[in-house]
């Protein structure tokens, strides 16, 4: 299972517009400290019409290329491993790559896509093709625009979310270098399907046939307690399946990185599965749920913030729409 790979570096970007969560009290017509005393989230970032999904994507990538030293042009692979993409077709790697300037480079551009669990499967694989000797130097990209599609008949799928981007440069790792994928898992539970959705936006619902179903399922739907009671079912088997993969224990890592779902559900899975809480790396009350983006969004504060070391062993641990459970045990 091993996978000899190095994050050589990580980068970031949050939209200029900063919501603060007294906003959102006064949108729904709420007492003044409503959304953070119930959702436990004080601002997020919202993006504006020029800050497409794309965009803050090379914007993060630039900012990953700069930190490492490479030119765009260095890279053989841009992944992009949104939650959601900035259109059907083309990918969104396409879009990303010619904002790089790489429009007419011919590195290959595609999208992996697991919803909120994205970035974490795209590393997985990513790691397999680069232990292959398929590329060398590989941009992996998430970047999610939550804010243009949440209900706000339902406050506890709209308040929590925000948006963003970042970005991570893989390549392998030198023999001398610890760094490396010890391990990976992946499970997906489909009969929970519909506990959280976007229906619109592919084949299935055609504005043609009937614009005001395509308009109503347009927006973001969840059933946080059913999502929950889920995870928690689950979750405890999946995490002691993927530490015999990686031979190590929860008290061997150095940090954990969870899916900053939300803050009630950060602090459940907390509890539930005993983590000790000065090792989880928390970004939510800043920045909200920000999909796919919210992984390496906290891997980055955690690698710019000195909480994560070279030689260190980080858990990446997430769940996604499906319900699916995605972790990754690595050493940075």
């Amino acid at each position: 299972m091993e996978r000899r790979i190095k994050i050589v570096s990580s980068g970031s970007y949050v939209p200029d517009t900063v919501v603060l969560s007294s906003d959102i009290d006064k949108k729904m017509e709420k007492r003044e400290g409503w959304t953070q005393r119930l959702f436990g989230i004080e601002k997020r970032h919202y993006a504006n019409a020029e800050e497409t999904t794309s965009y803050m994507a090379a914007k993060a990538a630039t900012d990953a290329l700069e930190k490492a030293g490479i030119e765009a042009a260095e890279l053989d692979c841009i992944v992009a491993a949104c939650g959601v993409g900035e259109q059907p077709i083309p990918s969104t790697a396409v879009l990303i790559q010619n904002k790089l300037g790489l429009g007419s480079s011919g590195i290959a551009a595609f999208d992996v896509n697991s919803t909120c669990l994205s970035f974490v499967t795209a590393l997985d694989i990513v790691a397999d093709a680069i232990a292959l000797g398929r590329y060398q130097k590989v941009l992996i990209v998430s970047s999610d625009i939550a804010s243009c599609g949440l209900d706000w008949s339902n406050p506890e799928a709209a308040a929590i979310f925000g948006d963003g981007a970042a970005a991570v440069i893989v390549t392998k790792s030198a023999d001398h270098e610890g760094s490396c994928l010890i391990a990976g898992q992946m499970e997906t539970y489909g009969s929970y399907q519909d506990v959280c959705r976007l229906e619109a936006g592919g084949t299935r619902v055609s504005p043609r046939q009937d614009f005001d179903s395509f308009c109503s399922k347009s927006t973001f739907k969840m059933d946080g307690p059913e999502a929950l009671t889920c995870v928690l079912a689950n979750l405890p088997a999946f995490l002691e399946r993927l530490c015999q993969k990686a031979a190590t224990g929860i008290d061997d890592l150095d940090l954990l990185i969870l899916h900053q779902a939300s803050q009630f559900s950060l602090n459940a899975v907390q509890k539930h599965l005993g983590f000790d809480p000065d090792k989880m790396m928390m970004i939510f009350k800043q920045f909200g749920n920000q999909i796919a983006a919210s992984i390496p969004h906290t891997l980055d504060h955690a690698i710019t913030g000195k909480r994560l070391n070279r030689g260190d062993k980080v858990l990446l641990l997430g769940t996604s729409a499906g319900i699916s459970f995605g972790g990754l045990v690595l050493e940075y």
